[in-house]
């Protein structure tokens, strides 16, 4: 980006989506003008010529443009491919215009017929003679071929490398140019006599016009070009520019360089760029004779070089595909663009005067008072755009603009080999004359499960619409699945411009994940929920479980390949969930509070339905999903490394082959091939063994969320939930996400530092002055830390308040003559009385209580059984107390 503009002196558009190239721009003279008097010529892609001749305004007018300055616009049969001026007639020293057309070569006269006034003046272009093609063209060129004098040939490129070569009116010869694979640019060097072009090799040719006539004859002979320079790059285009009678230099314009060469194909100078170059216009200052290059940027920016010394630098008001240099009613040096959409403009080099004045820098002593004035009053607005009720206010004015409603089907439908779900969006806005604009409509669902497809994009919204998502579960993942719920987010712009976002969410059907089964009669891990209503029969509340094996105080349910098993007590209001794996679980045991609590809605008891859990946490199990998260985290950095270095190795081989084959003495190749095909073989093993643990590793981040989603439920039915209870859920997430750089141990991490200070408790790792590395024992210090915060939160809240006895299935009778009289000390996990008393008040975590409770009438001091029960909650988490021998069916 420069500083500085250039100063636009007129300009004009040449149609509307026609198409125009860096050879659809020719500044030269027609007719007696030659190149005195400079026209703008200009041919499109969909075959309409414009030849414009401006004129100096008067010294009160400003330079603008006018219909005079058009002196031609016709339409031609053909699109434009090229054009050039010279004198192309036999017998007349008149300038005239080839056309280019992709089949045929045209040559055309200007006419002008005089008037009285200045718009009397008519000018015309007349067909003269045509050239018909047998190939497809793609460039002219003009010139005196062979040093005549007065007069200019025609040579024709086409696609497959075949030049054609025209006498004014006359064909000659054509020729076939060796080492051809595209066009690329081609110009004639008059000093020399000689054609120059690139070729597929990144090669400079040069081949005489004598050469060219001369092997035209003998087909056979072979063409070698004079003189050849490897330039190491593609040509963008090339030009010439005379030093003198008998000297030219030759511009090559290269993706990367700019390259200056002399006549017998040595390398004058170089430039490298440090931009993408587009067009450029070489010529030389009259009378320094100095070379000057134009060079317009891919960013709009026009760079004046002398040879390889930058001399100016300026801002285009359009970003060029052609540029040139002409003289319009003596005005020299005017610069000429075109742009692809067919701007034309006229600009000039120079510069405004700015009238703003940097104003003095003068440091002002700080008023403290008004700087806490300033903060208090931002605080107050930011507080104000962040209050609730402003939210409030902002949804419901969206819920009066759009209406929003989310239907799922309530079956599931075979797809293929997966079971998928329907759920229907319907958009109804309340107000047709205001159309909404930009509806976007998200479908968010908890991986594994896929939305397909995930979003839907409306550009305007006056009436009732519907989309329509699949929801389907990736792979055989059923048992990952934590959550049936689907989010719906829909974003819309009003007619006054407001954007707005509403959210709706539902519930899909568990038969998408889950299918009937035979309950199991054992199970490793069990989790017990409380009620204060009466059993519902299990057939009620999973009405899609009813089969033959179900009953109803007993069914079972697989989620692919894991059994869950729900048990209803026939003697006590209890409910009980096991399984031999903790994946299932944290959906059935969500699915079953809910159900239980919409059941108890619908049957209208007087008293709200309140679900507890006597389960103590399965923090192990927690733990091992988060060390074999870690553990899929490390082999995918490990492998990914190894991948790298396997890569540079395979790289480095390649360049040490390349290398001697390069050589004109063919070396050894001293196994490098064995070497080489060996390194690639492990590449794609590697990648193969890459691919199977990104497997791995997404099927942990799912079961961690399971786990994870697992103890946030059981912290939520705790008899009396800490107050830190959500911010626990907002701080471990079980939505698992990894990145390169951070993964969801290192967020999780810390967040949960952010607990501990805020309660201003010490961080258990913060004794090293060196940041801890996250592995599973920092995880297990900082997660058991929090959790004793969560405990102690809710054993304060229990202090002073009378012990409950829990609710057990068995008669009073018959627990009264089970409980022990023996004192408690160091067997206190076998007791069965004592451990259910006292996780009454240390359900969550043992929890370290300030005073002495009283079970059973001993006294129990806690701070002497601390470490035993933290034992106990950490070594044998899912093992119930001796309850879970009691006969349930």
């Amino acid at each position: 980006m420069s500083l500085f503009k250039a100063r636009e002196w007129w300009s004009t558009s040449c149609g509307q989506e026609e198409g125009f190239d860096q050879a659809s721009l020719c500044v030269s003279g027609l007719g007696n003008s030659g190149n005195e008097t400079s026209m703008i010529i200009v041919g499109s892609h969909v075959g309409n010529i414009r030849v414009f001749c401006p004129n100096l305004p008067t010294a009160s007018e400003a330079p603008s443009y006018k219909p005079s300055d058009l002196l031609i616009e016709t339409s031609l049969p053909h699109p434009v491919l090229q054009l050039h001026v010279g004198r192309f007639i036999s017998g007349s020293q008149q300038f005239h215009l080839a056309v280019l057309h992709p089949r045929s070569v045209a040559i055309y006269s200007l006419v002008i017929r005089g008037g009285n006034t200045d718009h009397g003046e008519q000018s015309a272009l007349v067909f003269v003679y045509e050239h018909q093609l047998r190939r497809s063209a793609y460039s002219l060129i003009v010139g005196p071929f062979g040093g005549v004098k007065g007069r200019d040939f025609l040579c024709v490129q086409a696609l497959d490398g075949t030049l054609s070569f025209y006498e004014q009116e006359s064909f000659v010869f054509s020729r076939q140019l060796p080492n051809f694979l595209l066009p690329g640019p081609l110009i004639f060097v008059p000093s020399t006599d000689a054609f120059l072009t690139c070729n597929s090799h990144f090669h400079i040719d040069s081949y005489r016009y004598q050469v060219l006539a001369d092997t035209s004859e003998d087909a056979k002979k072979l063409l070698i070009p004079e003189w050849s320079l490897n330039i190491g790059e593609s040509a963008l285009d090339i030009a010439c520019v005379a030093h003198s009678a008998s000297e030219v230099d030759i511009l090559v314009l290269g993706e990367h360089n700019l390259f200056c060469l002399r006549d017998h194909g040595t390398l004058k100078f170089m430039c490298r760029f440090e931009f993408h170059p587009r067009c450029f216009f070489p010529y030389r200052t009259v009378p320094e004779g100095l070379l000057m290059v134009l060079i317009a940027t891919d960013t709009g920016t026009l760079l004046v070089q002398n040879n390889t010394t930058l001399r100016w630098s300026a801002q285009l008001p359009i970003s060029p595909i052609a540029i040139s240099r002409a003289s319009l009613q003596g005005m020299d040096g005017v610069i000429v663009l075109l742009s692809e959409t067919g701007e034309l403009q006229c600009c000039y080099l120079g510069t405004e005067p700015s009238l703003f004045v940097a104003p003095s820098i003068e440091p002002k002593p700080i008023d403290y008072q008004e700087a806490e004035r300033e903060l208090n009053y931002l605080g107050t607005v930011i507080r104000a755009f962040n209050d609730s009720s402003s939210v409030l206010l902002a949804n419901t004015a969206a819920e009066r603009e759009l209406s929003v409603t989310v239907k799922p089907s309530q079956h599931s439908e075979s797809r293929g080999e997966s079971e998928v779900c329907y759920v229907a969006v319907n958009l109804s806005p309340h107000s047709a004359h205001a159309p909404l604009t930009k509806v976007q409509v998200t479908v968010v669902a908890h991986s594994p499960l896929l939305a397909d497809p995930p979003s839907h994009t409306i550009p305007s919204l006056s009436e009732v619409y519907q989309v329509a998502s699949y929801i389907s579960v990736k792979g055989a993942a059923s048992e990952y699945v934590w959550s049936l719920e689907v989010s719906v987010i829909v974003s819309y712009i009003t007619a006054s411009g407001i954007p707005r976002i509403l959210t709706s969410t539902c519930q899909l059907p568990l038969r998408l994940v889950a299918r009937p089964c035979n309950p199991a009669k054992e199970a490793e891990i069990k989790i017990t929920l409380n009620t204060n209503i009466p059993v519902i029969s299990l057939t009620d509340i999973f009405p899609e479980f009813n089969s033959s094996s179900a009953g109803p105080n007993i069914l079972g349910c697989s989620l692919g390949s894991r059994v869950v098993t729900v048990i209803a007590a026939k003697m006590s209001t209890r409910y009980r969930l096991q399984s031999d794996s903790i994946l299932p679980l944290a959906l059935l045991v969500k699915q079953l509070v809910s159900r239980l609590e919409r059941l108890s809605n619908n049957a209208e008891q007087q008293s709200s339905v309140n679900v507890t859990s006597s389960s103590p946490l399965p923090l192990e199990l927690l733990f091992s999903a988060i060390e074999s998260h870690l553990t899929f985290r490390k082999q995918v950095a490990d492998l990914k490394d190894e991948l790298g270095q396997l890569s540079v190795q395979f790289r480095s081989i390649e360049r040490r082959l390349l290398t001697k084959m390069k050589d004109k003495k063919p070396a050894p190749l001293n196994q490098l091939d064995t070497l080489l095909t060996a390194t690639q073989i492990e590449i794609i093993g590697v990648s193969h063994r890459l691919e199977q643990v990104f497997q791995d590793l997404e099927n942990s981040q799912w079961g961690l969320g399971c786990a994870v989603e697992l103890i946030h439920t059981l912290l939520k039915l705790s008899e009396s939930p800490s107050k830190y209870t959500k911010t626990f859920y907002s701080a471990m997430s079980p939505v698992i996400t990894d990145s390169d750089d951070q993964g969801w141990e290192d967020a999780t991490y810390a967040s949960l530092r952010y607990i501990l200070n805020a309660n201003k408790k010490q961080d258990p790792l913060t004794s090293s002055s060196n940041e801890p590395s996250i592995d599973i024992s920092v995880m297990k210090k900082i997660i058991t830390s929090v959790l004793d915060i969560i405990a102690e939160s809710y054993s304060a809240g229990a202090v002073g308040s009378e012990v409950r006895k829990p609710i057990s299935p068995i008669h009073e009778s018959e627990e009264a003559e089970e409980e022990p009289a023996v004192p408690i000390g160091s067997r206190l996990g076998e007791n069965r009385a004592i451990s259910a008393s006292i996780s009454q008040n240390n359900r969550l975590l043992p929890g370290r209580l300030k005073t002495s409770t009283e079970v059973s009438g001993v006294p129990i001091d806690t701070s002497l059984v601390e470490s035993d029960l933290t034992k106990l909650a950490l070594s044998s988490p899912m093992q119930q107390n001796t309850e879970d021998d009691i006969l349930w069916i």
